[in-house]
């Protein structure tokens, strides 16, 4: 049942354009038309998988292409898509177009082509969103940390070699442990999942075409965590303006 949906699943949210091969340097050669000159480009719609994963999480939640923000103001780049409680019809209005951390149950990291020279950035994109933690009113012990989830269409690497890449790029950038991603996943070849019981601990998995089923399962089980995080609007107000009291 959930493998056949998710096989649609990736036919809607996943584009397939040509790219035409660079000819060789000092070479005259035209590239020519035939499938064995030209290669092809995988492409995530964002839209789309926006569209389609807000049917398919809890209706207490939202998605959408919004930044988180800290009672202190920090309101980190780097996700393009956020998931949230959805606590009422105007809560981006109510701040600016951000949603207040406490109410941020995750973030969405989008990469189409991941390989060598961008796998840091995209690391680096969740570390600075998970950094939100550090600047906030709230007890830290009661602060859970905003899971974070980077959607690939494809990768040069393999899955084991992606595996200790992660782990590598950690270690030697002294990348704090609690800001590392949690679930990455390459369309139609697997996962690689955090292992939280150990620091720097990762787990790849060959899940092939059920990729998006098990990347579903998983992440409802982020999504099915009470975050005991209540809203203190207050916090939130940063004004210095004395009002008249009787």
């Amino acid at each position: 049942m959930l493998s056949k949906y998710f096989v649609n699943f990736n036919k809607k949210i996943i584009n397939q354009k040509k790219k035409t091969k660079t000819a060789a340097k000092g070479t005259a050669k035209k590239v020519s038309s035939s499938g064995s000159s030209k290669k092809e480009s995988i492409n995530v719609d964002v839209k789309k998988f926006k569209e389609i994963l807000e049917r398919i999480i809890p209706k207490n939640l939202a998605i959408n292409s919004a930044r988180p923000i800290s009672s202190t103001g920090f309101s980190p780049e780097g996700a393009d898509l956020i998931i949230y409680r959805n606590y009422c019809d105007d809560i981006l209005e109510l701040f600016d177009g951000a949603v207040p951390q406490e109410l941020v149950y995750g973030t969405v990291h989008f990469v189409n082509s991941l390989n060598k020279k961008n796998l840091g950035d995209a690391l680096n994109r969740v570390s600075s969103v998970k950094k939100i933690n550090y600047f906030s009113d709230n007890d830290e012990n009661n602060t859970m940390l905003i899971p974070s989830f980077i959607i690939c269409a494809e990768t040069e690497y393999s899955m084991p070699d992606l595996k200790d890449a992660i782990s590598n790029y950690y270690i030697s950038n002294n990348i704090e442990h609690d800001h590392e991603m949690d679930i990455l996943v390459i369309f139609d070849k697997g996962l690689v999942v955090k292992n939280w019981r150990e620091k720097r601990s990762y787990i790849a998995l060959e899940t092939t075409k059920d990729t998006m089923m098990w990347f579903y399962v998983l992440l409802n089980e982020y999504l099915d965590i009470n975050r005991g995080s209540t809203l203190d609007m207050r916090k939130y107000i940063r004004s210095d303006v004395v009002y008249p009291e009787y």
